[in-house]
């Protein structure tokens, strides 16, 4: 009669233990080295070439403009002034905190969107509080780039923007349906003034103002809409609509200003999707 010898547990758990280890003997094996931690994607290249400039002084709907040279700057307003140096290294007074794309603009608070392709400048101090100390001065618009997902087109037909939501940045910060700051420009919010384009090309806006279809397109062609009301002063509103298009698909924008006999109520604004 065969009879089988049963091993103990503890000897069992010992060898499946040693085997573990890869036997009882020679120590453990030596860690695999870790790998090298991923290298800093490389800056974009600064695509635009050729702006157009709306100021919040601008008298009239007509843009200036603003050319990119070597360096690369940019040049804006009246008497070709360089206002902003596209250079991620720059030391300036407030840098954008827009990770989008690394630009400074000396002296001025800097909003940027499309890889830089549109840009909001404000003037503020050394402690910024957006919304609160920076006023905008300008924004700047790519019509000329080496890429087209950062060349901008105009927008002219109130039909093109049916069924878009527009919100409004002012002072490079978004502002609520009473005017007041946010505070913010990473990205608009449940409160955030915004203005809707109806499927006949009415705008509507979140305070419940309505500017009818044919005065919206005709903003769209150029023409101003005058704004004169008990909270407001007499001023001219000016409506020009864009698009970049980005792997085929439109994403739409519209500058605004405001020209007033009341110099403090002239203002130039942007209109973003979220």
């Amino acid at each position: 009669m065969k009879i089988e010898v049963h091993k103990p547990l503890s000897i069992l758990f010992l060898a499946a233990a040693l085997a573990a280890c890869g036997g009882g003997g020679g120590g453990s094996p030596a860690p695999a080295p870790e790998a090298p931690p991923p290298a800093s994607p490389p800056a974009p290249a600064f695509a635009p070439t050729q702006f157009t400039v709306y100021r919040n002084t601008q008298p009239a709907a007509v843009a200036g403009a603003g050319a990119v040279t070597a360096g690369p700057t940019l040049s804006l307003g009246a008497g070709n002034q360089t206002l902003l140096t596209l250079n991620p290294a720059l030391t300036v007074v407030q840098p954008s905190v827009n990770p989008e794309f690394p630009l400074g603009a000396a002296g001025y608070y800097l909003m940027t969107r499309r890889d830089g392709a549109l840009l909001m400048l404000c003037q503020t101090s050394s402690s910024l509080n957006l919304g609160r100390n920076t006023t905008g001065l300008y924004v700047a618009v790519a019509t000329a780039s080496s890429t087209a997902a950062t060349q901008a087109s105009l927008v002219t037909s109130s039909a093109e923007l049916a069924g878009r939501t527009f919100y409004q940045m002012r002072d490079c910060a978004y502002v609520d349906s009473t005017g007041a700051t946010q505070g913010q420009n990473a990205a608009a919010t449940t409160a955030t003034f915004k203005l809707t384009v109806d499927s006949v090309g009415n705008l509507t806006g979140s305070d419940g103002g309505l500017v009818p279809a044919a005065t919206f397109a005709a903003q769209l062609g150029g023409a101003p809409r005058a704004l004169v009301g008990i909270d407001f002063v007499a001023a001219d509103v000016y409506l020009t609509a864009y698009k970049f298009t980005v792997n085929g698909q439109a994403q739409y924008f519209m500058v605004e200003r405001r020209s007033s006999p009341t110099a403090s109520a002239n203002a130039v604004s942007l209109w973003l999707p979220n």
